[in-house]
């Protein structure tokens, strides 16, 4: 018979696997908890302060029956490299024992190695690199290997199992793997401690392991074809409901099907799938799976449409089950495709994407559309995120996030959700994939069917194209805007107007991070010129005349001072003493990035005093080992004609890491949420209580970036306190950050009741999130895509409100000098068309001279 061995993804599997960089882990081909492991690495052999003369590397048998390793290979390569030293093994390593790989020698070192098993030439760093076992060396290639028995990052290595890499190695430290080498728990950074070097070779005392299973057998070559029935593996009718069983990951299959798609040249595979004539009536089962063959040559994977047997192992990574280690055999040409299932999202249920994992499918929208609703990943990754009904609101939006309501629409988003994926691994392409098809901003729309192959890899369903030049999108309802957003239109002709701007400008850093472990903002000079340049060129665009700034470098009094810097920069465009900083003459708070504020001084000046909100109930409520809100920062402000109002700039702990115990993630507001909570409610106390500023004013605005959305607890604090969303009652609904695929705001502007009432009108302005990533500065992204205007200037969208003070007319002589220097335009009598007339009116004692 003819059977492919085909795995379903499950949804709780799914639901499970954690998002990773393309690259940054290794899967190995082999259950969790390897056979054969890399027990112990050492590279400061002959290193200055070195006992031992050579580098080496140990491996252990964890099973209790021997393992044959002949033609397998020890790799070497670079923290970052590519190119692997491959040292080729032979014989066979004893159950529960050890065998030693001695690498080069240095010129030091005092003691030599105990007799090495197998001797190569690998020059081994002695504080960051990685190395790998493989079942060949021809599987050692690439940055990071997939088709490994194991892998061992240290230091700063850029390929490693599970959360990092091991601790940084010295001279006199090896990394070793506890429990005696038998600990595999597929995470280096959790399996793995510094020790000093105790090399072990074939005749060291042996370990019990326990109940480890042996590696499987070598995979059966063309010569036992695919109706050997010993090596055919039905994984369809295997496990609960017919989906897979774990079970079969490291078993040898053979299989005969279609190759559906050669993807050799971007993921070094192509996948196969069962004919139509011999596919199983279950639909909750695949009949795709993923062929990852890197031995074989480009322009030797067998045509589409090719009837191939394929004999290999079953072995995952990340989420995608398939073959490996395999050889393949042509059986016939030019058979048709199997049919592609017809794909329309929303689905009802995850698991229907799961069936369908390997499968060829035409994927369309349910009403004939599918929207761009996240293109963060478009230039590092090549993905678009596609929803099949329109741009996706954040739950915690629009909804009470303990409501049945939000888990309801958070499900629904999940359900409407696909990755179209550019059916390549590599990173930061050029030129930037999907944007020459149209999709240059979130928001752009496909009405073609999308024909691909459907899988679930790094935390996501997605597609891989097909026919990726049959796509187009188009953007109408989303177009990049004109210029910022005239909070103003609406003010009477004869108001004193102020502009107040939020803007998050991501890591303005004067410090490199070549320069500083702890720069977390541009890498080269190149970088932060192009950086410095688009900031510039978004807050002059602004024109506002106060703006709240965070993210900005905690470097104040410095002699590089980044808020300085930006203050030079923009003076240099719109003009000298344009712009002005609010002093800061220290670093504010503990983290690397602060709050600030920069003013227009011919429109508002300082009064009162700076006050800073950096005592512990704001900056650090649960009394944690580090703060974590920064310190809000305020400034009272007086207009030319006396009018004054309170700034205060904020930026809350972000959702992206845990606040310990004390404050559990919460499912729909995410991670520290009673930190932020608390600090809103400190925030409150402090500015009604304490009077910071002096002025005793209670024109209060309070703005920045709170990372809450806008139902959520931190928010509804400001307005049981009786603050203004002024984005919310201006706009009804905006968005300043999409995460997921999801619009929210967690920007806002919120303003005292005694403020609202001059409040002309409140605007997001979508020069940032909606535009992708590699658009920005960073000099890993095309040239060809990047410039010094204002999109992608950061990754949240600037926010602006406009105040209006109305103005009486003059109507003493001691008021003659407001008319001067244009202060006639804010008074309220129309017939002032110069400064002669204003003067005139003081005069005649506000006589109507008409």
């Amino acid at each position: 018979m003819r059977r492919i061995s085909l795995l379903a993804l499950l949804a709780m599997l799914a639901s499970a696997l954690p998002m990773a960089s393309v690259g940054a882990m290794a899967q190995e081909a082999e259950p969790t908890g390897g056979a054969v492991v890399i027990s112990q690495v050492y590279g400061g052999g002959g290193n200055s302060g070195a006992t031992y003369t050579h580098d080496f590397v140990e491996l252990l048998n964890r099973t209790s029956e021997p393992v044959d390793v002949t033609g397998w290979a020890v790799g070497y390569a670079s923290s970052s490299g590519t190119n692997w030293n491959a040292t080729s093994l032979s014989g066979t390593i004893a159950p529960g024992g050890y065998l030693l790989v001695q690498q080069a020698p240095g010129s030091g070192g005092t003691t030599p190695l105990p007799t090495p098993d197998v001797t190569g030439g690998a020059n081994m760093s002695a504080t960051a690199g990685k190395v790998a076992l493989a079942t060949s060396a021809a599987a050692l290639q690439g940055g990071c290997p997939t088709d490994v028995v194991d892998l061992v990052g240290f230091g700063s290595a850029n390929c490693f199992e599970g959360s990092g890499p091991t601790p940084t190695l010295n001279n006199t430290t090896a990394a070793i793997r506890a429990g005696s080498g038998c600990t595999d728990s597929d995470d280096n950074a959790a399996d793995f401690a510094t020790g000093a070097p105790a090399p072990r070779n074939s005749a060291s005392p042996t370990v019990d392991c326990g109940d480890v299973p042996p590696p499987p057998p070598p995979p059966a070559t063309p010569s036992d074809d695919c109706d050997a029935p010993e090596y055919i593996g039905d994984i369809n009718t295997v496990g609960d409901n017919g989906l897979p069983s774990a079970n079969w990951v490291g078993q040898r299959v053979a299989v005969e099907a279609v190759v559906t798609a050669d993807f050799k040249a971007g993921l070094n595979g192509f996948y196969v799938q069962e004919e139509d004539v011999d596919a199983d009536d279950d639909a909750t089962t695949s009949e795709g799976i993923f062929v990852f063959a890197p031995a074989i040559p480009a322009g030797s994977i067998p045509e589409v449409g090719t009837l191939v047997c394929v004999v290999g192992f079953v072995g995952s990574f990340q989420g995608q089950y398939q073959l490996t280690n395999v050889e393949v055999e042509t059986v016939a040409y030019d058979v048709d495709l199997p049919t592609a299932v017809a794909l329309e999202m929303p689905v009802d249920d995850l698991v229907e994407l799961s069936a369908l994992s390997g499968m060829r499918v035409e994927l369309t929208g349910e009403d004939g559309t599918m929207t761009v609703a996240q293109n963060y990943f478009q230039g590092q990754y090549g993905e678009l995120d596609l929803s099949a009904t329109g741009r996706l609101w954040n739950p915690s939006e629009v909804l009470d996030p303990r409501s049945e309501d939000a888990f309801r629409l958070r499900a629904e988003n999940r359900r409407s959700l696909i990755k179209l994926d550019d059916a390549n691994s590599s990173t930061n392409r050029r030129p930037v994939p999907w944007l020459a098809n149209g999709a240059t901003r979130a928001g752009a729309e496909t009405s073609d069917v999308i024909e691909g192959i459907a899988s679930y890899q790094f935390g996501a369903y997605r597609i891989q194209p097909t026919a990726p030049g049959d796509i187009t999108f188009t953007n109408t309802d989303n177009p990049r805007p004109d210029g910022p957003p005239d909070v103003l239109a609406a003010a009477a002709t004869d108001a004193e107007t102020v502009t107040v701007a939020a803007f998050n400008v991501l890591n303005y850093f004067t410090t490199l991070t070549s320069e500083s472990s702890s720069a977390r903002g541009a890498d080269t000079p190149e970088e932060f010129e192009l950086q410095a340049a688009k900031i510039v060129t978004a807050i002059t665009k602004m024109d506002a005349d106060v703006v709240g700034l965070m993210e900005i470098e905690n470097n104040f009094g410095a002699d590089n001072d980044a808020l300085l810097d930006l203050v030079d920069r923009l003076n240099a465009v719109a003009g000298d003493d344009t712009y002005a900083a609010v002093a800061l003459d220290a670093p504010s708070g503990t983290d690397a990035i602060s709050n600030a504020m920069i003013y227009q001084p011919a429109s508002v000046t300082p009064v009162g005093e700076f006050a800073q909100a950096d005592h512990p109930a704001f900056v650090n409520p649960l009394g944690a080992a580090i703060d974590r809100n920064r310190p809000a920062i305020t400034q009272a402000f007086a207009t030319t004609t006396g009018e004054e109002f309170i700034a205060v700039v904020n930026h809350l702990k972000s959702k992206g890491s845990a606040c310990g115990a004390a404050d559990p993630a919460d499912p729909l507001q995410g991670n520290c949420n009673l930190t932020r909570t608390l600090a809103a409610q400190e925030l409150v106390r402090w500015l009604s209580e304490d009077d910071p500023t002096g002025t005793g004013s209670d024109r209060i605005a309070i703005m920045g970036d709170l990372n809450a959305y806008a139902m959520e607890d931190p928010i509804q604090v400001l307005r049981d306190a009786g603050y203004v969303d002024t984005l919310a009652d201006q706009t009804g609904s905006t968005y300043s950050y999409v995460f997921d695929g999801e619009l929210g705001r967690l920007d806002h502007a919120f303003v005292s009741s005694t403020l609202s009432e001059f409040v002309v009108d409140a605007a997001a302005w979508h020069i940032n999130t909606d535009e992708p990533a590699a658009l920005d500065y960073n000099n890993y992204n095309d040239p060809a895509t990047q410039d010094t205007s204002e999109f992608r200037s950061s990754d949240h969208d600037p926010l602006l409100f406009g105040l209006a003070f109305p103005v009486d007319a003059p109507t003493s002589p001691q008021a003659k000098d407001q008319c001067k220097n244009d202060g006639w335009r804010r008074f309220s009598d129309p017939s002032f068309r110069n400064q002669g007339e204003c003067v005139a009116w003081v005069a005649a004692e506000g006589r109507n001279l008409r």
